[in-house]
């Protein structure tokens, strides 16, 4: 029992990665899992600052951290202050807090990592484990949820058959929330199960072996292709780390002709493992075969991912919408090249440089952009050049330090593990630079128990250790202390505003309860969740209940909120004019409509909306501009009726201009007769691209 005590705080964490982060899943919130396992991570923390506090009064507690965690230490911090520095240049300047604190305490878990290891090849076994027995849950659960799967739809299609593959795997997410992310866990926890197959003996190593087998197979069957590659990419990189490690000390050949018989089996299976593998998927007809090759053909099309390509391609994929969404965030941190737009404000600032050239669902607001699906990109437009250095930082080190235990350990474990750890911290930042596992908890708690281990490897010299004060400790635990309470507070309101936020948007618009909508808004503190993971204000969505109600001044009040911490949010600023315009002013209305066709200058609803505005200006060459800009839409029908209207008056213009030619003004009598035949003149000239008035003309001339 006492040396459980002991070891309490190595025990609480291997308990909260291996059982309960994997379970913490809340189907009423926004996003079942990233929030509420947030909170679970700050309330772990909390626990842990409590039991050092304890152990600092006991004097239980006998750690000295070493120059490289002091140094690494360092670099976290200037993260974190950069973020917080940035999140003044925020719109939205409570996000930026939040992304700050939710960064510190994934930090401060790195940190107590480090100090409940303490440096002891005991607790990193246990951490080890931990992270096996959580690769066993969400593998079980994604084995339960595969053999649900009904693959007929994607065997029937021969066309698009790689689309409706994917299609049927959406639900083997695991816990993860997207298949996508349930790969790239897999990914991360692959160094400590092939840790746990060389290494431990008996059942762990039977575990371990089942487990990276069934990993391989989840991670190769879920398309994943940001996986693949940088599964590809660990893989040499372990290979050459090893070739190297042996070439450096001459003895690679001499194993090899020691152990001629071995030597020679494993590379006749290796060889005819990649041979079959590399047939397989290059040449077979089945049909998973030619699913992967439509996918690494998709991947490796590099004309396609030219920015005018992207902007020209008839039927968009998600990797171009991706690279548009790269393109136009350079523009974004040219803007804002030191200190950023803010941690969490990139989703916000992304519509401000263009949304034409999407695919449709985005170019008309129907689809917001929630994430940059590359971390560095991400940080550098949220936090500037100074934040990215130091990201960049907190991963490049523990790489150096990792080479440094490869080539001067003489412990088989330190050097294996540092070669494993290396591979797959260096896979970790391919899969960032075209993903986003920065935002997601599990694998922040795999990618920085990694280099905890990192940090706690290879101590033998004892010159590295510092000495550290009680007082200093205990100031540093109070600090923690306080942004710790900080991130429970904001991480209890942001899970509590995720369930409401969830009910609105899935329950009550859909069904138009608006009543229900105000009532449901009325329970989040605004002060903490004010924009939805789909990048919509709460107040934009109480606004359109409000204008729906007929209650305008109301409405009004609170699309001024949602403008405020959304003021690129293509759909409500054309409601928030449409507004304006019931309301009478239509010159405010005018103003934001243009606002929105800066961002999508072709959605219709706005330019629709726009005319109309000119129209009841009696401006009616400006309505006519705009709605021309239209094309036409023979499902619209208040385009079809804003556009006869406007029409009629543009021939009755034509009509006044020409007061000498009865011919033409005869002609003009006959077409506001006949609506559809001036509707066919008009969709003439735009088949043509003449100008209608032309058409009229020459028409009446023959």
């Amino acid at each position: 029992m006492k040396k459980i005590l002991q070891n309490l705080p190595i025990w609480l964490i291997s308990l909260f990665i291996g059982i309960i982060l994997p379970l913490i899943f809340h189907k009423k919130s926004f996003d079942p899992v990233l929030l509420p396992r947030l909170l679970g991570l700050s309330i772990l923390v909390f626990i842990l600052i409590i039991t050092y506090f304890y152990f600092v009064w006991k004097q239980k507690i006998n750690f000295q951290p070493t120059k490289k965690m002091l140094l690494l230490l360092i670099v976290m911090t200037g993260y974190i202050l950069s973020s917080f520095i940035s999140s003044f240049n925020a719109i939205n300047f409570s996000e930026g807090i939040f992304e700050t604190v939710k960064s510190s305490t994934i930090i401060m878990f790195f940190i107590f990592i480090v100090i409940a290891v303490n440096y002891n090849w005991k607790n990193i076994n246990i951490l080890i484990k931990s992270i096996l027995i959580l690769s066993l849950v969400i593998i079980s659960i994604g084995i339960y949820q595969l053999s649900k799967v009904d693959f007929k739809e994607a065997i029937g299609h021969e066309n698009y058959m790689a689309y409706y593959y994917t299609k049927a795997l959406l639900v083997v997410k695991s816990t993860l929330a997207l298949k996508n992310l349930f790969s790239s866990a897999l990914f991360l926890s692959l160094p400590y199960l092939i840790f746990g197959v060389i290494f431990y003996k008996k059942y762990w190593r039977i575990i371990s072996i089942i487990l990276l087998v069934i990993s391989l197979c989840f991670i190769i069957m879920l398309i994943a292709r940001a996986v693949w590659i940088s599964l590809a990419v660990s893989v040499v990189c372990g290979i050459l780390l090893t070739l190297i490690y042996y070439i450096k000390k001459q003895d690679l050949w001499k194993i090899f002709i020691e152990n001629k018989i071995k030597s020679f089996t494993i590379s006749i299976i290796t060889i005819s493992i990649i041979g079959t593998i590399f047939y397989t998927f290059s040449y077979s007809e089945l049909r998973f075969a030619m699913i992967f090759r439509d996918k690494v053909a998709e991947l490796t099309d590099f004309q396609a991912y030219k920015q005018e390509n992207i902007i020209n391609a008839k039927r968009q994929t998600s990797t171009q919408t991706r690279l548009l969404a790269w393109y136009r965030s350079y523009k974004m941190f040219k803007e804002n090249p030191i200190i950023g737009v803010g941690p969490g404000n990139w989703r916000v600032n992304l519509p401000k440089y263009g949304l034409h050239g999407y695919k449709k669902e985005i170019e008309y607001g129907k689809q917001n952009f929630q994430r940059a699906h590359n971390d560095f990109i991400w940080v550098l437009c949220e936090t500037g050049i100074i934040g990215l250095f130091f990201y960049l930082l907190i991963f490049i080190i523990p790489l150096y330090f990792l080479l440094k235990n490869i080539f001067s350990s003489e412990n088989k474990e330190t050097r294996i593990l540092s070669i494993l750890l290396f591979s797959s911290l260096f896979g970790f930042m391919l899969l960032s630079s075209i993903d986003f596992p920065k935002e997601r908890i599990i694998h922040n708690v795999l990618v920085f128990s990694g280099i905890a281990i990192t940090i706690s490897l290879k101590n033998e010299n004892n010159k590295n250790i510092i000495n550290i004060k009680k007082s200093r400790f205990l100031i540093f635990l109070i600090i923690c202390f306080v942004i710790s309470l900080i991130s429970l507070k904001f991480n209890r309101e942001k899970v509590k505003g995720g369930i409401h936020a969830a009910k609105i948007w899935a329950l009550y618009i859909p069904n138009q309860r608006w009543d229900l909508v105000i009532r449901e808004a009325k329970k989040i503190n605004d002060k903490y969740y004010f924009i939805n993971p789909n990048s919509t204000p709460i107040a934009y969505q109480t606004a359109i209940g409000k204008y729906s109600m007929n209650r305008l001044d109301d409405a009004l009040k609170d699309f001024e909120i949602a403008y405020k911490h959304h003021p690129y949010h293509l759909t409500l600023l054309g409601n928030y004019a449409t507004c304006y315009a019931r309301l009478g002013n239509r010159d405010k209305a005018i103003q934001l409509y243009k606002e929105a066709l800066d961002i999508s200058p072709y959605f219709p609803d706005v330019l629709v909306n726009l005319a109309i505005v000119y129209y009841n200006q009696r401006k009616i060459e400006e309505a006519y501009d705009i709605i021309r800009k239209c094309g036409y839409d023979k499902k619209n029908k208040k385009y079809l009726q804003a556009l006869e209207e406007i029409l009629v008056k543009k021939i009755a213009l034509i009509y006044y201009k020409n007061p000498n030619n009865k011919e033409l003004q005869k002609r003009i009598i006959e077409l506001l007769k006949n609506k559809p035949k001036l509707i066919s003149i008009y969709k003439k000239s735009l088949d043509k691209n003449i100008p209608f008035e032309n058409l009229i003309i020459s028409n009446t001339n023959k």
